[in-house]
């Protein structure tokens, strides 16, 4: 990602990456998913705090390495629904004049 040095309206000065977000404030939640793909988390032990939320687990994306505190059965669907998508060729009838 590429970061530029912007100004704010009060005249601080601050890093901003290309879509305009601060990439290091994005990273910091633990309950706000990344936009990456979702093939790409993988189960990571949580911190003892973690577990409170039993009905989360925490996952580390490869691409971006944000830790996310995320439902296990909603990232299970979302992993099946993106293998299904890989597996199955595009369905889509040729055109005649192809």
């Amino acid at each position: 990602m590429r970061l530029t040095i912007a100004t704010t309206s009060e005249g601080s000065i601050t890093l901003v990456g290309t879509d305009g977000r601060n990439p290091f404030l994005a990273n910091m939640s633990f309950f706000s998913a990344c936009d990456c793909t979702a093939n790409q988390l993988g189960r990571v032990e949580r911190r003892g705090w973690m577990r409170l939320f039993s009905q989360r687990r925490l996952y580390k994306c490869a691409s971006c390495r944000k830790l996310q505190l995320l439902p296990e059965e909603a990232v299970n669907r979302a992993k099946a629904a993106y293998a299904s998508r890989e597996a199955m060729p595009d369905r889509r009838p040729r055109s005649a004049a192809a």
